[in-house]
């Protein structure tokens, strides 16, 4: 286990390439894709106008990872301790939860999660298995008061019957990555959760609900978070359908860094933009309340 004192660290001064003030709220940065250009992404992030970073976990061997990353540069990289449904067959029980409240205690530990249940075709976890994890993870956010940082894929109703069986006990959350009907952001609204929005948004068929509910305002900016769940979800911007939106150069350069299969953190710049283009915003104004909302909810100082 790593120290629980964070380094200080010295880190490279860099100049920001866009507008914007960003919070990346979920990057999955212990993924091999960056093994070899760690700080080149980070470089990269900062000249898109990421000023603080989530690094987010699945499991125990991760949140190790990610605590050692963020202590590298405190003050930018924070971290989430959990497990995400994929690997929660190496549950442990109360040793993993024990191994998540070292780690919540860390100063640059922000959220517990990556949490939830996801049933679809890809997850071969069990379900019950999933379910217990979930709930034991859920108790330790309530205990501790620590933001949530949840998943959820293919589950809806049984997510929304565990978490509110915790009814008002729960802590500030976001629905990471949301892909889902109208009906359930309205339900996660209800519940009082933000919504995580990533570059899912601008998938040619499966995104369309998404950017519906951006367009009228249901997710509304108040309640919004953006993410690029880097490596995944790779945003196809330059589809002929965003033609009438209006991507800064600076922007549209930094994607370039970005691919299929190894999406980086400075992409979130026009995924703003996009939302902003959605939401007839101007992005300095999403970039500014979503920064704001993230700050609020994770304790980002």
């Amino acid at each position: 286990m790593p120290a629980m004192t964070p380094r200080v660290a010295e880190f490279e001064k860099v100049e920001k390439r866009t507008a914007y003030e960003l919070v990346e709220i979920g990057a999955n940065l212990f993924h091999e894709a960056f093994q070899d250009d760690f700080e080149g992404v980070l470089r990269r992030s900062k000249q898109a106008g990421i000023t603080k970073m989530m690094l987010t976990a699945c499991c125990e061997k991760t949140s190790r990872e990610v605590c050692e990353m963020a202590e590298r540069e405190p003050g930018f990289l924070y971290f989430t301790t959990g497990f995400h449904p994929y690997y929660v067959n190496n549950f442990r029980g109360t040793a993993s939860i024990e191994t998540f409240r070292e780690y919540a205690s860390h100063p640059q530990c922000v959220a517990i999660g990556e949490c939830g249940l996801d049933y679809s075709s890809m997850n071969e976890s069990p379900r019950d298995v999933q379910f217990e994890a979930f709930r034991q993870q859920l108790e330790l956010a309530v205990e501790l008061r620590k933001p949530l940082f949840l998943h959820e894929r293919d589950a809806f109703e049984d997510f929304v019957s565990i978490l509110s069986k915790f009814e008002d006990q729960l802590p500030p959350a976001v629905v990471h990555c949301f892909t889902g009907t109208a009906e359930e952001a309205a339900t996660y609204l209800d519940m009082g959760f933000y919504i995580g929005v990533t570059g899912f948004v601008a998938n040619n068929k499966l995104g369309k609900t998404v950017r519906d509910l951006l367009a009228s305002e249901e997710i509304p900016l108040e309640r919004l978070m953006i993410e690029t769940d880097a490596p995944y979800l790779y945003p196809r911007v330059n589809d002929r359908k965003f033609k009438h939106i209006n991507f800064s150069k600076e922007a549209l350069d930094l994607h370039k860094y970005s691919s299929h299969g190894r999406t980086e953190p400075c992409s979130l710049a026009v995924i703003c933009e996009l939302i902003a283009g959605l939401m007839q915003r101007d992005p300095i104004e999403v970039a500014q309340i979503t920064t704001e909302n993230a700050k609020k909810v994770y304790g980002l100082m």
